[in-house]
Formats: structure tokens, sequence, C-alpha cells
């Protein structure tokens, strides 16, 4: 009898990426290597309430915007942001916000950006994490659009050793890969997949067994992973 496919998440999954892998009979396993801490920042928004354009690169972004006092921060009245989960985030706490453009990558989202962008615009706001990659604030700059970076999060190492051999391991931003492989090291027979082509890079600075989603988004991560294992335990 085959031994079951293992798989490590680095972070926590929805309830349909589990539900999948229960579906083939994955043995899936969630082990943050990473957490999230919003920051104290009032002092970001304590000048007069004021209209503005929001870019968002990640959920947490969001989530962080929608924690501050209503009372101190700036009216969103249009959204540019990465297409998938932070959309869908975009979309669940501002229904009513247009998004004026939305990419599956960074690159390509400060190109429609820039782009579009008419002076006539709200003033431009990035809120983002400690850690951003910065494709946004240099593509902003070199495109000469005037803009404000807010960090309103960060990201916290919590690495852990892990001892199991797993056929699949699951990474969804850089900052995880570097916390994973500062106690660990990939197994002959494990791949490590990445949710895009950030993530991607920076697991190539440790093994060059690296598959990449067709897509940036978690669920399809997950079913490529699923079906890549599948395809190699034949």
């Amino acid at each position: 009898m085959h031994r079951p496919i293992h798989i490590l998440s680095t972070k926590a999954l929805r309830t349909a990426s589990q539900d999948r892998a229960a579906q083939e009979g994955i043995r899936l396993e969630m082990l943050p290597f990473i957490r999230i801490e919003y920051s104290n920042v009032p002092e970001l928004f304590a000048a007069p309430k004021s209209c503005i354009t929001a870019i968002f690169t990640s959920v947490h972004a969001v989530k962080a915007y929608m924690g501050m006092d209503v009372a101190i921060r700036p009216e969103i009245k249009a959204v540019c942001c990465i297409a998938g989960a932070t959309e869908r985030e975009v979309h669940s706490v501002l229904p009513n916000v247009p998004v004026l453009a939305s990419r599956p990558y960074a690159a390509e989202l400060v190109r429609d950006i820039a782009q579009q962008y008419k002076a006539s615009w709200s003033s431009l706001h990035f809120y983002c994490g400690d850690q951003r990659m910065p494709t946004i604030p240099e593509g902003l700059t070199q495109a000469g659009i005037p803009f404000a970076e807010q960090v309103v999060y960060h990201t916290i190492a919590c690495p852990e050793k892990i001892d199991m051999v797993y056929e699949g391991i699951l990474f969804f931003s850089p900052s995880a890969v570097h916390s994973f492989f500062s106690l660990n090291a990939l197994p002959e027979q494990t791949i490590a997949f990445a949710i895009g082509n950030t993530t991607a890079g920076a697991l190539q600075q440790y093994t060059d067994r690296v598959a990449t989603a067709p897509q940036p988004d978690e669920e399809v991560l997950v079913a490529y992973a699923i079906e890549y294992c599948k395809e190699i335990k034949k």
C-alpha cells in the first residue's frame, strides 16, 4: 500500500483549500512560519480627514486600514490592488468603492496605475507591510506620480524545525520562505511550491526544486500542488 501524500502549508489555509485536499486523500498540515502584527500608528491618520485612492498589495494591508479609527482614517474613494485574495477582501469590506486597477503582480499593477493616472485622482496612499517589495514605490517614482507610503503592519518570523518529510511544501511569501529555511533544509524528494514569481525567486536562493502556481491564488496553488504530487507518486 502506497504511503499517502503529505503536504505542508506554511500558512493557515481557507476551508475550501482544506476540503480540496481532504477530497483527494491528501494529508495536509498547516504550520505558519510568519505572523502579522498590525501597526499602532494613529499618528499616520491624525491629519484632517481626506479622500484618497488606496493601493493595496495584500489582504493584511486592507485589514490594517479597516482596523484604524474611523474618526481619523482617510476616506477611500477608489482602490488599486493585487488581483485575487486582496481584491476579494476589498470588495468584501469596501463594496461600494470602485477598483481602478487590478493585476496579479505588483509590476503589472504599477504599470496600469501609471497608464491610467490623472492629476484629478484623489491622493495616492500605498498601504503596506514593513517587508514590502520596492516594485510599487519605485514604479510610481519613475512615473513621476506623487504618493504617500504608510507601513500598517509588520511581518514577524516564527520558524520551527520540521522532522517530517513531505512531498510538497507550500509557500506564500518571501518572508515565510526565509523563516522556513532559517531552521530547515529541503529533503531531496520534496518540492517547494510557490504562490507566485516573487516567492519563487526567494525559494531559488535555497533550492532548485521549485514549482510555481499558474496563477497567484491560494486555491490554484493547492490544486496545482496536489496534482503535481500525485503525478510524481505514480
